[in-house]
C-alpha cells in the first residue's frame, strides 16, 4: 500500500467500503486512484486521490472507456469527497450508489454491457456481483 493511500485512509477513514461503495474484502484490498491521471498533469498527493477496492478501480476504467457519461459522474464526486477533506457524507455515499445502480439498473447512461470485450466484459460482471453484495452490507450500515 502506499504512503499516500495510507494518509488518505487516516483521514478518510474508509471504514470497510471504498468511495465507490464497494466492500473491502482480503482479495479485495484499497488501491489508489488518481481524480486527474498522470500523463494529464495529476500528481500522487491526497487531493489527486480516491480509495478504490482493487474491483471497483478495475471497473472505473472499464466505465472510462466504455460509458464516459458515468465515469465522469463518479469522478465528480471523488473531488467532492476529495475537497471536504472529510469521510464520504452520507449524501455523497447515496449520491455515489445512485450512479452505481443507475449503471445497471436502469438506462440513464448510454452503456451496453454486452458490448465489452473478453477480459474487460468478466471483470465488469464482477464488479457487478460485488456491487451487488456491497450494496447488501451496505444497506445495513446507512
Amino acid at each position: 500500500m502506499n504512503r499516500t493511500l495510507i494518509v488518505m485512509g487516516y483521514i478518510y477513514n474508509p471504514d470497510g467500503f471504498d468511495w465507490m461503495n464497494f466492500k473491502l474484502t482480503k482479495h479485495n484490498k484499497y488501491t489508489y486512484h488518481h481524480i486527474v491521471e498522470r500523463k494529464k498533469g495529476g500528481d500522487d498527493s491526497v487531493e489527486n486521490g480516491a480509495i478504490l477496492t482493487e474491483i471497483a478501480h478495475r471497473f472505473l476504467n472499464i466505465l472510462e472507456q466504455y460509458c464516459p457519461d458515468a465515469y465522469n459522474d463518479l469522478q465528480n464526486v471523488f473531488i467532492k469527497i476529495s475537497n471536504s477533506k472529510l469521510p464520504p457524507a452520507n449524501e455523497m455515499v447515496k449520491e455515489m450508489d445512485q450512479i452505481l445502480y443507475d449503471i445497471f439498473y436502469t438506462d440513464k447512461y448510454k452503456f451496453d454491457e454486452n458490448t465489452i470485450p473478453g477480459h474487460s466484459r468478466r471483470q465488469y460482471l464482477v464488479a457487478r456481483g460485488t456491487y451487488i453484495l456491497s450494496r447488501k452490507c451496505l444497506k445495513k450500515c446507512l
